[in-house]
């Protein structure tokens, strides 16, 4: 039997009458707060991550600009939810490394850190644009511009700390981005697909 389609207003109310939806809401705060917080703080730690700074900054940038155009392909061969965990796997396994090289060798340094670099400020810069491309692929379009809104807001407010985390003593921050990209990349796995009855 075919559900019925109702017509909403897009009220605050009406979103929260709808159960799915307002745990996708919950599910992609959480990951949009990921997303944006593990970004900036990347940005943030440039500064304390060994090896040349200017080096690791060229290579945050390179990492930002090849990551939009990829995550835009990678979005249209595939389903938001598995662009989201494909992109958080990747700022994770980059950033492993990372954890360690303080004591690691100069070489290791000058060549396996900004490599790592590359692959997590890829993640994280693919996961942003991901984020807003595929959007409605989870909600409503009648719920899209405020589900967004609620995500981006919990998210900015949120990623007001991560400045404060960038200055903690190594290798704590980039712990914490580790941590933050896989609990991320497995809430992601829980995102259901948006209900189609509303107009």
């Amino acid at each position: 039997m075919q559900e019925e389609v109702r017509h909403t207003e897009g009220t605050l109310k009406e979103l929260w009458d709808e159960k799915p939806l307002v745990a996708n809401v919950i599910l992609m705060s959480a990951i949009w707060t990921t997303c944006s917080f593990t970004y900036y703080l990347a940005k943030f730690q440039l500064k304390y991550i060994p090896g040349d700074p200017f080096v690791n900054s060229v290579v945050s940038s390179m990492a930002d600009a090849i990551s939009r155009p990829v995550a835009y392909f990678a979005y249209k061969c595939m389903h938001t939810r598995k662009v989201m965990l494909m992109f958080f796997t990747m700022s994770a396994i980059g950033s492993i490394p990372v954890i360690f090289s303080g004591g690691a060798s100069d070489s290791f340094k000058e060549f396996i850190v900004p490599i790592c670099l590359l692959v997590a400020n890829f993640g994280s810069c693919g996961n942003f644009s991901n984020l807003y491309i595929g959007h409605l692929d989870l909600f409503p379009v009648v719920f899209g511009t405020t589900t967004m809104g609620i995500c981006n807001v919990v998210a900015r407010f949120a990623t007001i700390f991560a400045p404060v985390v960038a200055e903690v003593e190594e290798p704590y921050p980039m712990i914490a981005y580790t941590a933050l990209c896989i609990m991320a990349a497995i809430t992601s796995m829980f995102i259901r697909d948006k209900v189609k009855t509303f107009y």
